[in-house]
């Protein structure tokens, strides 16, 4: 059986925070990323949003007893303490209730911030797809990808870097200011439609959407920034092919969008940035990372070893998050003057939600628990409405 508590959310925050520092250490050594390269990542972030997925324990967990610090700050937290009408709650099932409020708040912020996208383009934006300059460069690209050409161009003002937009009906978006020489536009194009043919705005979308259900945890902030240049980097990759000369000619373009866009400055609506994928909006930082990543070569052997080292880790740290779990130990001091131990006549439960119970012991509350694993068969449950619903076994 499947249970969620305030343990299983512990253990998914923790993993989360895991994998995020870990991904922060390595992006941060130049020497070590170019050496790992970006799948490894891909596949580290995809694992994590997975275990934020499912954050519940499993049937084979293991607990594992915190010391009694954390185990009384804990114990407090999940005491149902605050009186709410004719019940109690506590401050876990509070954060519970101002979560799913978060997610309301941030879904709703998501939905508006691409509505006003999608207004700022059809108001300002100039429809570019008939010029020859544009239609001939995509038809070669989209020929050479085995697609046919749908997509539209379009100038906008207040922008920095090229960009692409719309799941169903990709749209292409340049900066107004921008003159690109042919020889780069043909890559910044390819870029952009390069994206669109592996889905990356869907998968952006997603892992929005995953941090928007996780507001709360910081974790998903930084995983979702680093998604980002991952899938730049992956993109790049696509496009050069480890083809030295397809190297050097995209880095120029890349450099070349970079320098224009610092020489103008322009500052784009939050917005439009947060619901786009761009050609070179990357940090300096990670752009850096990602002409390091296409210029440098490292050895083949020294990239097998590395990724394999870190595949098994990956696969370690999602293990091990489900295979044990922290648990509260802690009794107030109260517990033990007034029982030795529960039994059937002095105990009973009060289902506190789903999977959470609390446990009373002479009509004195004890605890809240969320298995019945060192208890006797047999003591009552009741619900919120004193009603007698079953027994444990």
């Amino acid at each position: 059986m499947l249970h969620f508590s305030f343990s299983t959310v512990l253990m998914a925050f923790l993993t989360s925070i895991t994998a995020a520092v870990f991904i922060a250490i390595i992006f941060s050594h130049k020497t070590t990323m170019i050496c790992i390269g970006y799948k490894i990542f891909i596949l580290l972030i995809g694992i994590v949003f997975v275990r934020l997925l499912f954050p519940f324990e499993l049937p084979f967990t293991i607990s594992i007893f915190l010391p009694q610090s954390l185990s009384k700050i804990i114990s407090y937290i999940r005491q149902s303490q605050i009186p709410i009408r004719k019940t109690h709650i506590s401050l876990w099932n509070l954060f519970e209730v101002v979560w799913i409020i978060g997610i309301f708040v941030n879904l709703f912020r998501y939905t508006i911030s691409y509505q006003q996208t999608q207004n700022y383009i059809q108001k300002y934006g100039q429809d570019k797809t008939t010029d020859s300059q544009y239609q001939n460069i995509l038809d070669q690209i989209c020929k050479q990808c085995n697609r046919n050409n749908s997509f539209q161009v379009i100038e906008l003002p207040c922008l920095n870097v090229p960009i692409i937009f719309g799941w169903k009906h990709p749209c292409i978006i340049l900066p107004d200011y921008m003159n690109i020489p042919q020889d780069k536009l043909y890559y910044v194009l390819y870029h952009e439609v390069m994206h669109h043919l592996h889905y990356s705005l869907p998968i952006k979308s997603v892992i929005r959407l995953l941090s928007s259900i996780y507001w709360w945890n910081p974790a998903c902030i930084v995983l979702y920034q680093f998604s980002n240049t991952l899938m730049e980097m992956y993109i790049d990759a696509k496009i050069t092919r480890n083809n030295i000369k397809i190297t050097e000619q995209y880095t120029e373009s890349l450099l070349y969008i970079k320098q224009a866009s610092a020489r103008h400055s322009v500052q784009s609506p939050p917005f439009l940035r947060g619901n786009m994928l761009s050609f070179a909006q990357s940090k300096n930082s990670d752009f850096k990372k990602r002409i390091w990543l296409l210029l440098q070569e490292t050895k083949t052997w020294k990239k097998v070893v590395a990724n394999i080292v870190l595949t098994v880790l990956t696969f370690c740290i999602f293990a091990v998050s489900y295979i044990f779990i922290f648990e509260a130990n802690y009794r107030p001091p109260y517990f033990y003057k007034i029982f030795t131990a529960p039994t059937v006549e002095n105990a009973y439960l009060i289902t506190n939600d789903s999977v959470n119970y609390d446990l009373y012991i002479n009509d004195t509350y004890i605890e809240t628990i969320t298995n019945f694993e060192y208890y006797p068969s047999g003591i009552k449950i009741y619900n919120n409405q004193q009603n007698l619903i079953y027994q444990t076994e």
